[in-house]
């Protein structure tokens, strides 16, 4: 620690950490070898979201990395229940904060909506990752969530989980 009276202070430490020699941890295709954006080739997803600016970089992140990905946008809530009712999706990425009707309320109200398209799954999409805010998530009925702005492999290997889980 430096300090100097009127200046202020500087604090200098080290934090020790290990880096990995494999991704372990890191879910692969089924050979192992295949990209899992071929695997997601032509998925339908919902995006709901209602900052347009959040939305366009989501949609371009997904169509950038998923070829013939068919991206539907819902600016809240209900317009969302109410697309999954006219239309079938394979995940829907839902923001939790929306005027009119929050990511919690949609997931409940599709989760009652009493057929199949109920267990469509659903990412919750979150600036707030404290673990209060994603308990909450998994109580509202979402399978996962991830954080705001999110990383595009990672927010891939999610969708891709959820996907051949519910095949």
């Amino acid at each position: 620690m430096e300090s100097e009276k009127g200046k202020g202070s500087q604090f200098h430490f080290i934090i020790p950490y290990v880096i990995a020699e494999s991704a372990a941890g890191v879910p692969q295709a089924e050979d192992g070898n295949a990209n899992i954006a071929d695997e997601l080739k032509g998925i339908r997803v919902l995006l709901v979201e209602d900052n347009q600016f959040n939305a366009v970089v989501a949609q371009e992140e997904l169509e950038d990395a998923i070829e013939g990905i068919s991206v539907t946008l819902a600016e809240n809530g209900l317009i969302a229940v109410e697309k999954l009712k006219s239309s079938t999706f394979d995940v829907i990425l839902m923001d939790v904060q929306m005027p009119i009707m929050n990511g919690f309320e949609a997931t409940k109200a599709i989760r009652n909506m009493g057929n199949k398209k109920a267990n469509t799954p659903i990412i919750a999409m979150t600036a707030n990752v404290l673990k209060e805010e994603v308990d909450l998530c998994y109580q509202a009925g979402m399978n996962d969530f991830i954080g705001k702005p999110f990383d595009t492999d990672e927010l891939l290997h999610k969708i891709y989980n959820l996907k051949n889980k519910n095949a």
